[in-house]
């Protein structure tokens, strides 16, 4: 993709689509508690800066700002740190979506459920850039793929656009280790959007490993806002005839009578969306359920609800 001229990604992300969208939510995403006072502008938050007080030090992130690394601490550590500071900023905002090959699944849905999640973090990012607030991406599967440090400047949403059609679909999966990894990685304080299809669960449907993964970006300073998205062939499960299922995923292939095993199905799907649920919000953190089949207009307004 040609930076700042092609309109539509390889994602499908048709920048006119997200212009459209962006302006019909009206400056209306008000991300409510994440930081003190209001959201219509800029900020005033003790957050991490650059001002003459020192805060603290977290690990140097590639793309930080290299005159903000301590060298002095790495002299005696021989590990590179960037020197934080108390300031007034603009809200940080973090897109972070699952590159799992599960998300690679279209059934009933126009785009696969991992294209159009590239969708809503590209809407969500264009919104708040307009806005003045600094956005940064996070790509993960078994592992946090790439990480780009927030920044408010005017090309940082081609830089997202960039890497979300770079980064590859990954066969393997370990969100809990891949999230727990964050706080040490990002500045504290924000709002991270978390998109995934919440898969990597244990067999037992133990939502635990996203409990702690939230508790830990909650004491970090974060809102987490979950976008769970999900295809309308997984939620409805509408096969009648002797089929062959292929897992994404490393799964070995199974060959079923879909009508035999619909009602257990759909049992287990709706046990499993409801414990993501109850322990997603148990831990504060707001939940989404997003269709892979429904336009970006509906499903950002359902975001917005969620999200105050």
């Amino acid at each position: 993709m040609t930076e700042e001229r092609a309109s539509v990604s390889s994602l499908g992300v048709d920048i006119h689509e997200i212009q459209r969208v962006s302006a019909l939510l009206g400056g209306r995403l008000n991300l409510s508690g994440i930081v003190e006072g209001t959201l219509s502008g800029n900020h005033r938050s003790p957050r991490q800066g650059a001002s003459l007080d020192f805060a603290q030090h977290r690990d140097y992130v590639p793309g930080d700002d290299l005159k903000h690394l301590d060298w002095r601490a790495y002299a005696k550590s021989d590990r590179y740190v960037i020197k934080q500071y108390v300031a007034e900023t603009n809200l940080r905002a973090f897109v972070s979506l699952d590159r799992s090959m599960s998300m690679n699944y279209r059934g009933g849905g126009q785009h696969s459920k991992g294209a159009f999640a590239a969708q809503l973090g590209a809407v969500l990012s264009w919104t708040l850039l307009q806005q003045g607030e600094a956005v940064g991406l996070i790509t993960f599967a078994e592992r946090v793929q790439h990480l780009l440090p927030a920044n408010s400047r005017r090309d940082q949403f081609w830089r997202i656009i960039r890497e979300l059609d770079s980064q590859p679909w990954s066969p393997d999966t370990d969100a809990r280790e891949a999230l727990l990894s964050l706080p040490s990685r990002i500045p504290p304080r924000g709002v991270i959007f978390i998109i995934s299809d919440g898969f990597d669960l244990n067999d037992d449907n133990d939502a635990g490993y996203f409990v702690d993964a939230v508790t830990g970006l909650k004491r970090h300073g974060y809102q987490v806002i979950f976008l769970h998205v999900l295809d309308p062939y997984e939620i409805e499960f509408p096969f009648d005839e002797l089929s062959l299922f292929e897992g994404l995923e490393g799964e070995e292939p199974i060959k079923i009578d879909p009508t035999g095993v619909r009602r257990a199905y759909l049992d287990e799907l709706g046990r499993f969306q409801e414990t993501l649920e109850r322990s997603v919000r148990a831990t504060g953190a707001r939940y989404c359920l997003c269709r892979s089949d429904l336009n970006l207009e509906h499903t950002l307004l359902k975001i917005l609800e969620s999200a105050t």
